[in-house]
């Protein structure tokens, strides 16, 4: 069994085409494989100089992602890209990642003729949080003013300004039953357990409390004001 999905609007509710298309398949050797189909707009251009698999600037780029959210707002929140780089972050809530260095299989192709690129996600069974019932999928690409965010599931509410992802009120139910064969997803997995342990135990800094990958503009703006000012003060002392 499987589980077919398209996204075919933006946030603002306005068509987008061509859509992205991609399908849950059926669990497989202990993974959950996804493959997409999606529109390639090299915008902003992928970072050469990094290197295929995890990457955590991959959120400032063109990319594709999904949320698996579980009990008490636990998330699986997987970002793909189209020249071979991904993330995987384990949401403790909807804006506190305790994970974000997992490994997964994944491959993807871009064709420029016509522009779009094709993907193959293999998952671990065991990165998805207990009972899975909530799903969102969203793709973003462009730069600054023109950044866009596409997305499966919306409301008619304003779309927060330090999210990058959206917001868990926006997910719908899913039967992630559909797509399992032998795992047991009514329990919590041993990756999760450990990812939870050394949350509880390490200093409180530690945690990545945010969904943005980026300081807020108003925060960056003051930095920079503040760094300008001292440094003028420094020059006019000497």
């Amino acid at each position: 069994m499987w589980l077919h999905y398209s996204i075919q609007q933006t946030w603002y509710g306005t068509p987008r085409v061509p859509a992205y298309n991609f399908t849950v398949n059926r669990e497989t050797n202990g993974e959950v494989p996804i493959t997409l189909d999606a529109p390639f707009y090299n915008e902003p251009e992928a970072p050469r100089s990094t290197r295929m698999g995890g990457f955590l600037g991959l959120l400032n780029f063109e990319a594709f992602e999904m949320q698996f959210i579980g009990d008490n707002n636990q998330c699986l929140h997987v970002i793909v890209g189209p020249a071979g780089h991904y993330i995987i972050f384990l949401m403790l809530n909807e804006r506190l990642s305790i994970k974000d260095d997992l490994r997964m299989a994944y491959d993807s192709k871009v064709s420029y003729t016509p522009p779009y690129w094709r993907a193959t996600i293999k998952i671990p069974m065991e990165y998805f949080p207990k009972n899975v019932k909530l799903f969102n999928a969203a793709a973003r690409h462009g730069t600054s003013e023109r950044r866009s965010m596409d997305v499966l599931y919306l409301d008619n509410e304003p779309l927060p300004s330090y999210f990058s992802s959206p917001p868990f009120r926006t997910a719908q139910p899913i039967n992630f039953e559909k797509v399992l064969l032998r795992y047991d997803n009514s329990k919590i997995s041993p990756v999760w357990t450990k990812a939870i342990e050394e949350y509880r135990n390490a200093p409180r800094d530690s945690a990545r409390a945010t969904r943005s990958s980026l300081m807020p503009e108003s925060v960056v703006g003051m930095f920079l004001l503040a760094y300008s000012l001292g440094y003028l003060a420094y020059l006019k002392f000497l």
